[in-house]
């Protein structure tokens, strides 16, 4: 009878051990690592975190979401919220069933904007030929920062991981390898009605590598 209860029990051995492996517990745990391996992928692309994708929520990936909100104008809580996963172009819905601890926010969470360059109409025109030679579009070569111009500028920022904005600032202008002259005056030809700034979903696009 001993003998019975123990080959029994041998043959239910693999059969435990298959149901714990397919419980609903650890297929929860690989399910929940892929969105935050997505995340900090996408963090990584945009030059704040520096760490493995490995799918572990800590501090690491905490600080380098506050960081992103910092300097995106989103409400810094080092977690990702629905308005932060939107903005890097992932589903929230994904991120909804699982709770991420909360870490210290670190000091340089929040970046003030750069101040905007203002330029001549004749280095308008510098930045436009500037950006066609790098392989942008900014459109005619006529002085004028509109809106073609600033969708080209925000994809060079991009590419080269700065503030995407659409806006010049001193950074993209040392990117650009042009001078800086802060004393300049306004533009020479006033911007086209409705076309002198980016809107948030063109700016979320471009931040997302998309080309508009």
């Amino acid at each position: 009878m001993k003998r019975h209860v123990i080959a029994a029990a041998l043959l239910l051995a693999p059969l435990s051990l298959a149901a714990c492996a397919n419980s609903p517990g650890t297929a929860y745990q690989e399910q929940g690592a892929a969105p935050i391996v997505d995340l900090q992928l996408r963090l990584r692309d945009a030059g704040y975190y520096p760490g493995p994708a490995d799918g572990v929520w800590g501090a690491a990936t905490s600080n380098a979401v506050a960081r992103y909100q910092g300097q995106h104008g989103l409400a810094v809580t080092g977690e990702p919220d629905r308005e932060t996963l939107l903005a890097l172009g992932l589903d929230p819905a994904r991120y909804a069933a699982a709770a991420y601890p909360s870490y210290p926010l670190p000091a340089t969470a929040y970046v003030p904007p750069p101040p905007p360059v203002v330029v001549s109409g004749v280095e308008t025109r510098d930045i436009q030929r500037r950006l066609r030679e790098l392989g942008y579009h900014p459109g005619r070569l006529d002085g004028v920062m509109g809106h073609r111009t600033r969708i080209a500028l925000a994809e060079f920022q991009h590419d080269r991981r700065l503030r995407v904005t659409g806006e010049l600032t001193y950074r993209t202008l040392r990117a650009l390898n042009l001078r800086e002259e802060p004393e300049l005056s306004g533009s020479s030809v006033p911007p086209e009605p409705g076309a002198d700034r980016l809107n948030r979903w063109e700016l979320e696009r471009i931040e997302r590598g998309e080309r508009l």
